[in-house]
């Protein structure tokens, strides 16, 4: 019996040996590969930006004149902090208040569109393994337990052609949402900036695969412009058949770079218990999948 137990309790290491050198191993060949991957990209905070406001308008805001004037408030402040706050909202009407909450809250989740997290960045939250498809490299990475941000998907899986470039998108959330984007790039600087994608996702898993259907398509363009020599978003325009292929653009102006933010403006949404400075709720995975 005693020789059982420590046979069994032996194979146990050895499988949990084997387990972590596969982690470590899958790591090391995405760091490889992210790092390759991160190099082409533009990262405005690799060129110097500390911190970064705007307001962005939306063509979907001016279809109710009770939200006409409504614009969000966007801060990001150096190494990851990010905020979105309302204007031109009447406060005192209740209904417009929660609305206004209610699109702030993913609205917030818009700072990743200006100032993106580096896909190498998600080493330390992300089990990896490296593995051929066809002509294109498939990562896919587990969230590892209890590294994860807010708003970070249960698994992603990224497929990577041979220039090292992103070529589709896959996460699955706890809310059981499934996005596939496929991404085309512009250059600026010399680096490169997303120019369009296409997406489409289905609740409760639904079994996508790329280039797969879903139970909602959407397809994104994204101009820009450059502030104090610095590539940021302009406009972000979107069709889709569930808002019956109408356009719905969403206007980025008023920058401010490298001016300095007070922290108290990332303390307050924490205070309030919204998660626009970290990540987002199960409603928010929902939202905005485009700003990974």
């Amino acid at each position: 019996m005693r020789r059982t137990i420590r046979l069994g309790a032996l194979c146990a290491i050895v499988l949990a040996t084997g387990l972590r050198e596969v982690r470590a191993d899958g790591n090391s060949e995405a760091k490889a590969l992210f790092e390759k991957v991160d190099a082409q990209m533009y990262y405005p905070q690799d060129q110097g930006l500390k911190d970064l406001s705007c307001s962005m308008a939306s063509t979907m805001f001016k279809m109710n004149p009770m939200t006409a004037k409504m614009k969000i408030l966007l801060y990001w402040k150096s190494p990851g902090k990010r905020a979105a706050k309302l204007d031109g909202v009447d406060d005192s009407n209740p209904m417009m208040a929660q609305m206004g909450e209610q699109m702030k809250r993913g609205m917030g989740r818009m700072v990743d569109m200006i100032v993106r997290e580096r896909r190498s960045d998600h080493l330390d939250r992300y089990d990896y393994v490296v593995d051929k498809d066809g002509e294109l490299t498939r990562v896919t990475g587990t969230l590892k337990e209890g590294m994860g941000k807010k708003g970070d998907p249960e698994t992603e899986v990224f497929w990577v052609d041979a220039q090292a470039r992103m070529a589709r998108m896959e996460m699955e959330t706890e809310a059981g949402k499934v996005t596939v984007a496929d991404i085309k790039f512009v250059e600026k600087g010399g680096k490169l900036l997303w120019e369009s994608m296409s997406q489409s996702g289905g609740a409760g898993g639904g079994g996508m695969r790329p280039g797969g259907g879903g139970k909602s398509n959407a397809t994104s363009s994204f101009e820009y412009t450059q502030v104090k020599d610095y590539w940021v978003i302009s406009k972000m325009s979107t069709t889709s058949p569930m808002m019956q292929n109408m356009k719905m653009v969403m206007e980025f102006s008023d920058y401010r770079v490298n001016e300095g933010i007070d922290d108290s403006v990332f303390e307050e949404e924490t205070e309030r218990g919204d998660d626009s400075t970290s990540g987002g709720s199960k409603e928010d995975e929902e939202e905005d999948t485009e700003s990974r």
